[in-house]
């Protein structure tokens, strides 16, 4: 066998190996989505019965805990499996719910990703007036605002910190570290594009994608998860202290003073953290890998496996209930 030979012997076997690995993630993935679904539709399926109907309509406090429990078994329970199948599959670690790698990085990680999640909800206010402006109306699953005590404690829990924990240990976690050894910036991107997947509408599709950037890029400087379960606690946080400012202050006009005020102080405040962000990394950088195939390569492998076509198709499904023309 002469040296050439045996080069492209060598380099057959690594693009064969690379594909392997990559659409086992691809394969999992879609697994854990269409299983999401299911369990979603479960769920609703229990609110059929009118006394789970009734308590969920008008008890606040069990609507938050309905919720908070659809996403811990819809997302968390499909996307933890899948996570521990990969990691005593490939040996890599799926769930680094460890101390970060710089803490001062890691807290001034939530400005920065804060920011970008501004920015991606001003993208996402102008694609969707852009879509009304064509006949097209854009919207998106909703859930009541308490205004009781309690009620709003578990708001916060149901839509503020379970979300936070587990969408990042199946997106950040399970769909982004098996990915990292074929390169963090492809890593990023796909888990960014199962994340706008996994919302199922247009609204928040745009959104999740540019956060998702944002997080996962923090969570690979920072090497924890738990980088990116805070920035995403901020963004939600901020989410639903804007619904109650909505139903607290009936006064429009007041409404729009308040939250301009609000809005322009955390602006200040994650750009003044952002600009930290940026210093305090100095010249950390993203990990690259030398892999045997190129980025479009690898998505392909990736999204065109049966498991991930199907999950898309069902996610396209889903997406159109929420889409409407005037």
């Amino acid at each position: 066998m002469t040296d050439c030979e045996f080069f492209l012997q060598q380099r057959e076997l690594e693009i064969k190996y690379e594909k392997k690995g990559i659409r086992s993630a691809g394969i999992t993935a879609g697994i854990c989505i269409v299983a999401s679904i299911i369990i979603q539709y479960l769920f609703g399926a229990l609110l059929l019965f009118p006394p789970a109907l009734d308590a969920y309509l008008h008890g606040e406090i069990f609507e938050s805990c309905f919720i908070a429990l659809n996403s811990i078994f819809s997302i968390g329970l499909p996307f933890a499996i899948g996570g521990i199948y990969l990691q005593n599959k490939t040996g890599t670690e799926i769930f680094k719910f460890t101390k970060p790698a710089g803490m001062s990085l890691s807290i001034l990680a939530v400005p920065f990703g804060f920011f970008i999640c501004l920015i991606a909800n001003y993208v996402t206010s102008v694609i969707a007036t852009a879509a009304s402006t064509f006949g097209v109306e854009l919207s998106l699953p909703e859930t009541s605002t308490p205004s009781g005590f309690f009620g709003r404690f578990a708001y916060i829990i149901a839509i503020a910190v379970v979300p936070a924990l587990v969408e990042e240990l199946g997106m950040r976690g399970a769909v982004m570290q098996p990915l990292r050894k074929y390169g963090d910036t492809f890593a990023i991107v796909v888990s960014a594009v199962v994340f706008a997947i996994l919302h199922g509408n247009l609204i928040q599709a745009p959104f999740a994608f540019m956060a998702g950037l944002a997080i996962g890029y923090a969570v690979c400087l920072t090497e924890s998860l738990w980088t990116g379960v805070m920035i995403h606690f901020a963004n939600n946080l901020y989410s639903v202290f804007a619904g109650f400012l909505v139903e607290d202050v009936p006064d429009v006009e007041m409404q729009n003073k308040i939250y301009l005020i609000i809005l322009f102080t955390l602006l200040a405040i994650s750009v003044v953290g952002s600009a930290g962000f940026m210093i305090v990394k100095g010249r950390k950088k993203l990990q690259k890998k030398s892999t045997a195939l190129d980025a479009p390569k690898k998505a392909a492998v990736f999204f065109l496996n049966p498991a991930m076509i199907i999950a898309i198709i069902i996610m396209i499904k889903v997406t159109l209930n929420y889409i409407s023309l005037k």
